[in-house]
Order: C-alpha cells, then sequence, then structure tokens
C-alpha cells in the first residue's frame, strides 16, 4: 500500500512532517484520516497536456505583439504581463495557482481581438494602441484580484468569475472608446 501523503491544497508531500499543518501552504490534515490529503503526487497527464497548451498560448501572445508591434510600444504592451507574472509568482503560496490560471495572462488580449475582428469597421488604428494600452493593464488587475481572493471560496471559481469581470472590462472599453482619428 502506498503510505506517501500529499497535500490536497498544494501538493506538498506530507511525509515525516512533525506537526498536523502543512508548512507550504498551511492547510492543515490528520495523518490517519485520508480524507484529508492525497495519496497521488499532484501532477497528472491532463494538468500536463494542458500546461504546455498555456505555455503555448501566453508565449504565442507575447511573441505574436513583439512581432506585431516593434519597439517601444510592444515593451509598453508586455510590461503590464510581465507585472502580473511577478504578482503571481509572488502570491503563489496565498493563491493556490493551477497552471490553466494562466490563461489570466492573455484572457483581456483575446476578448479584445475577439470584439475587434467582429467589428472591424466600428475603430481605427489609433483605437488599436490606445485600447490595447488600457487592456494590457487589466492583466495585473486581474492577476492581483485572484492573488487576493486566493483563499476565500473554490479557487476555480475565483479564476471564472475574474475572467468574466475582464471580459466586461474589455467590453466596456471598446463600447466606451469612441473611434479615434488616425
Amino acid at each position: 500500500m502506498d503510505t506517501n501523503r500529499y497535500c490536497k491544497g498544494c501538493g506538498y508531500c506530507l511525509n515525516e512532517l512533525e506537526g498536523p499543518t502543512c508548512p507550504e501552504c498551511g492547510r492543515s490534515f490528520d495523518p490517519s484520516d485520508p480524507r484529508t490529503f492525497v495519496r497521488r503526487a499532484p501532477g497528472s497527464n491532463a494538468q500536463k497536456y494542458v500546461g504546455v497548451f498555456t505555455s503555448v498560448l501566453v508565449g504565442s501572445t507575447l511573441l505574436w505583439i513583439l512581432i506585431a508591434f516593434r519597439g517601444l510600444f510592444s515593451v509598453l504592451l508586455i510590461t503590464p504581463v510581465v507585472i502580473a507574472a511577478a504578482i503571481a509568482a509572488l502570491g503563489r503560496r496565498r493563491a493556490h495557482w493551477k497552471l490553466w490560471e494562466s490563461v489570466l495572462l492573455v484572457c483581456p488580449f483575446y476578448a479584445w481581438y475577439a470584439l475587434t475582428f467582429a467589428f472591424p469597421s466600428a475603430k481605427s488604428l489609433s483605437n488599436l494602441v490606445v485600447e490595447a494600452l488600457i487592456i494590457s493593464w487589466l492583466v495585473p488587475v486581474a492577476v492581483l484580484s485572484r492573488v487576493v481572493l486566493g483563499r476565500e471560496q473554490s479557487t476555480g471559481m475565483i479564476t471564472l468569475s475574474v475572467v468574466v469581470a475582464v471580459i466586461l472590462a474589455v467590453a466596456s472599453v471598446f463600447a466606451l472608446v469612441p473611434p479615434l482619428p488616425e
């Protein structure tokens, strides 16, 4: 029989601990109650595929921004994403990130792209610059929201709520910023 125990919250190995609390995330467990921990180390094949897909999605988005917007503008667009990545890394213990949640880094851009392509005659090239800069700052706000709310409820529901809020904010920016002269 497998005697390994792993934290249900963060996956930390709980074998040979002195106390009934995970040192990584602070979640309590009872060594004699298998419902308070898991026997298999986290990281199933499905999680690995989601991780690869998410990494490709985030990486291709950043690469597309660098190629499409050369120079200072690309730096201005990527800076908030880098700040968001730092917030996510610093808040990882509080937030208990799942790999698929890194979609928060690119969700605002894809929502905005969808609106831009759905209504191509509604905006000018000047809107491309202004709206992209505004929307890029939604990324660190979304990640910070996720970190702050990290332990309040189910992390999946928190992330889903933040994604919906970000998409609504993107739609608001798209609707409220008038067509700008070129």
